[in-house]
């Protein structure tokens, strides 16, 4: 059964347009901004949106865990492939606000996890998907095709 990637690129994209579009509104929280009402909805303020932006993807994957279980297709724990998206996208979370020259500093002193990955914020979100599609990748595909070549 395959994955239906085009969905979950849908998803991400989406979810990429809002935070963009969120961030070019720069809503201020502290202050104030907190306080500016909506017109979808009158008990709804700004700082709700705020919180529904991660909590309602949080209540999916809830809702999604239980839909698995009653078709009888609930999982041990999230599938790799499925926690290199999380840990990929929590990775690109961690750089929301850095602009310019914080994204490209060197910091000489740091000990990376992966030493190919480099030094700044920028080199390390543009190793992970060189590492993934090269390195890894080919090595996942060359010891598929020995282990499939010698059965």
């Amino acid at each position: 059964m395959g994955t239906d990637w085009q969905l979950i690129r849908r998803v991400l994209n989406d979810t990429i347009t809002a935070c963009e579009a969120i961030e070019q509104l720069a809503p201020d929280v502290c202050a104030g901004e907190y306080e500016a009402r909506s017109e979808y909805q009158d008990d709804v303020n700004v700082a709700d949106f705020l919180g529904r932006l991660w909590q309602y993807p949080e209540g999916s994957q809830r809702d999604i865990i239980r839909i698995r279980w009653a078709l009888g297709r609930d999982q041990k724990h999230i599938p790799e492939i499925g926690r290199a998206l999380i840990n990929t996208a929590v990775a690109c979370a961690e750089t929301i606000g850095l602009e310019g020259d914080a994204l490209g500093r060197e910091w000489p002193d740091l000990e990376p996890h992966c030493g190919s990955a480099g030094r700044s914020v920028e080199s390390q979100l543009l190793g992970i998907p060189a590492i993934q599609n090269g390195w890894m990748l080919n090595g996942i595909r060359r010891a598929l095709e020995e282990a499939r070549s010698d059965g």
